[in-house]
């Protein structure tokens, strides 16, 4: 029964050769930013890129599988990185999705690496406090976060108050 599906065109009879090893830092990583909804510049992508290493190849939109010539909002870069990236950013007031063979794994509960929000114990962590997180450890500055330092300057308010109030 199995030979019939192998030999028709449903399945291929070929077998996959294994993906090759990540690249090591220094090296080459082609680098996508999912469904940025046009909302940043290429110029924009290729500066935020840039915290991370150096852009060896100036980001593009990505055409579509389906309708050749057409682009989407897929942006790809390819940046020799010189430390990892997360797998959110904000950036110019987006919500960047990051994406890369051999990017270490991030919680999208807790923003914490090392697995995925399926598997998270911890208690939910607002994106608001890991935006201040990627600013006060100077991943971002706060031009780069674009519309979010204004809510940042406001959390950083009632931080001080609360804090005065003990």
């Amino acid at each position: 029964m199995w030979s019939r599906f192998l030999n028709s065109n449903c399945i291929s009879s070929q077998l996959v050769a294994p993906r090759e090893a990540p690249p090591n830092l220094g090296e080459d990583f082609p680098i996508t930013i999912k469904n940025t909804k046009f909302n940043i510049t290429l110029e924009q992508a290729n500066v935020i890129l840039g915290r991370f290493g150096v852009v060896s190849t100036k980001a593009i939109h990505v055409e579509s599988k389906e309708e050749p010539g057409i682009k989407t909002d897929d942006v790809l870069c390819v940046v020799k990185l010189r430390k990892h990236m997360p797998s959110f950013l904000p950036a110019y007031g987006v919500k960047l999705n990051i994406r890369y063979y051999g990017q270490p794994l991030q919680c999208s509960k807790c923003w914490n690496p090392g697995h995925l929000r399926k598997k998270c114990t911890n208690d939910n962590v607002e994106w608001s406090r890991y935006v201040r997180l990627l600013v006060d450890e100077n991943v971002l500055n706060l031009e780069m976060i674009g519309s979010w330092a204004e809510k940042l300057q406001i959390l950083s308010a009632n931080d001080e108050s609360v804090n005065s109030d003990l």
